[in-house]
């Protein structure tokens, strides 16, 4: 039978710290939108002076991550209604929307949008159904980019999924190969998905953030850290 984590709370330099026991093999530290809420998973082995003393290094990051979430104007939630402005690959999108009794769609066009979605439908199902096109969207633009980071970091094969994540722009299983990105890359600039997969696919040689990473990283995209600076400050927060 598998335990459950281990919880726990820290308050630190005026911040109040869940701290999780994973089976993880490094520390992980996040900042959660919007309300800046922050977590720390550790390894089952990491004794309590050591992740203190990690989390200690993070402070500057920590306060400086909270402060703009704090600076930040949260967006009015999306309705899903005709005219609304959605983005596809970083370029502004209007949104049209069709009724109808027929199966549920989203067209991608230049410019704008369209969704066909049933009479009376809500915006939870509108979302679901732009949801979809989105990931549709994001395994298209994948396909051409594996290549490339295949040659550059001489790795092998892997699969890939597009996926929800509310903390995360992507995540690695170094030992199944798997591959999971977040579906909301399609709507920002092609060049942030091509960091994130070059970032993903280098844990396959590399499990940790260690120089040896990052080397592999520099050597496939000289200008990653562009494309993490305009990461961060889109958020999901993390270390």
């Amino acid at each position: 039978m598998q335990r459950a984590a281990m919880r726990e709370t820290v308050e630190i330099d005026g911040l109040v710290v869940a701290v999780t026991r994973k089976r993880i093999q490094r520390m992980r530290l996040v900042v959660h939108p919007p309300d800046g809420r922050v977590t720390l998973s550790v390894p089952p082995t990491a004794r309590r002076e050591e992740w203190l003393t990690f989390l200690t290094s993070k402070l500057p990051w920590i306060h400086a991550h909270t402060a703009r979430m704090a600076q930040r104007a949260l967006p009015a939630p999306a309705l899903y209604a005709g005219g609304e402005i959605h983005y596809l690959w970083g370029r502004p999108c209007v949104l049209h929307v069709e009724e109808h009794p027929g199966r549920p769609s989203v067209v991608f066009g230049d410019g704008s949008i369209l969704l066909r979605v049933p009479p009376g439908s809500d915006a939870a199902m509108r979302e679901s159904v732009m949801h979809t096109g989105y990931a549709a969207q994001l395994r298209e633009a994948v396909e051409p980019l594996v290549g490339q980071a295949r040659a550059a970091l001489g790795v092998g094969t892997a699969r890939f999924f597009a996926r929800r994540m509310k903390s995360r722009w992507g995540s690695c299983s170094p030992r199944s190969g798997r591959i999971r990105l977040n579906t909301e890359l399609a709507k920002h600039p092609p060049r942030l998905l091509g960091y994130v997969l070059v970032h993903e696919m280098a844990h396959l040689l590399e499990p940790g953030h260690n120089s040896r990473f990052y080397s592999l990283v520099e050597r496939a995209l000289p200008d990653w850290r562009t494309a993490r600076a305009e990461l961060r400050a889109l958020s999901p927060g993390q270390a």
